[in-house]
């Protein structure tokens, strides 16, 4: 996984430009801990901290890890949320000790089954793992824009060839990734949830673009290719050439649909909150 996110623009188009999660997300996420001990969150794969820095509403500590040293360095601060670099399977955590593991748009980078095991060990009795993913992001209004992204850019440009294959997991809104409830039937009770999540907004030009450029697929592509981004080479261009000749987007944005898919895990049992 490290190897695809070593790009520091990358990690900066991912901080400025991923869809942002909608706080009932979180909100559902909180409600669903059994118990009153919120007090500490860890989030696996956390990127530059979009949903870490979230998750401080409803957590009093935070942390997030990630394999990237570069994504961290363009992570967002917050005086509740510390970042460091970590893996998956190895959860800087005491046993028992953790409200919430989550791993937004990350799982399926993850050895579940490993992953699993370490949730197991942090969790606290009613502790919660969410992991989520947003599928392929939709373009409900414009079928000459989707096709230059969906058909051109992302299934015939970069393709197999550079996507990597857990990409799939995404494009399936994970439906291939078990439960930890399903694995552990005798000690969790789980839900998957496919709907009331989705994220629609409207981007900018620039917004939608700048996603398009923090694509892993797009990256590796340019890398192999030595192209420069903006360049007549660049497969971003016929969709930038697109965009600048339809004069409704100087007004107004560009719709966007982002399925969100919810993969929700809670341990048997309840804490109370601990004693200082």
């Amino acid at each position: 996984m490290t190897s695809l996110f070593k790009s520091t623009t990358q990690a900066q188009y991912y901080a400025k430009f991923r869809p942002v999660y909608p706080s009932t997300l979180y909100g559902k996420i909180a409600s669903s801990i059994r118990g009153t001990n919120k007090s500490m969150a860890i989030d696996v794969g956390c990127g530059t901290g979009q949903a870490t820095v979230a998750l401080t509403e409803h957590f009093d500590k935070v942390l997030g890890i990630d394999p990237s040293d570069e994504q961290l360095q363009h992570a967002t601060p917050h005086p509740n949320v510390s970042y460091q670099v970590g893996q998956a399977t190895q959860l800087p955590a005491q046993n028992g000790s953790v409200a919430v593991v989550t791993a937004a748009q990350a799982a399926h980078w993850f050895d579940i089954p490993k992953f699993y095991s370490e949730v197991d060990r942090v969790l606290q009795p009613g502790g919660c793992l969410a992991l989520w993913t947003y599928g392929n992001f939709q373009l409900p209004n414009d079928n000459t824009l989707r096709h230059l992204v969906v058909e051109e850019l992302y299934e015939n440009t970069l393709g197999e060839k550079y996507w990597d294959r857990r990409r799939l997991l995404v494009e399936n809104r994970y439906v291939d990734i078990p439960l930890l409830a399903d694995e552990r039937p005798d000690s969790y009770s789980g839900e998957r949830i496919t709907a009331g999540y989705d994220i629609e907004q409207e981007m900018t030009k620039e917004e939608l673009l700048g996603y398009l450029r923090s694509w892993s697929g797009y990256t590796l592509y340019c890398q192999q290719n030595d192209i420069q981004e903006g360049s007549q080479q660049d497969p971003l261009t016929p969709i930038q050439e697109y965009l600048d000749s339809q004069r409704k987007y100087e007004a107004k944005g560009i719709p966007v649909v982002f399925p969100v898919t919810i993969l929700l895990s809670v341990k048997n049992g309840e804490t109370t909150q601990q004693e200082e």
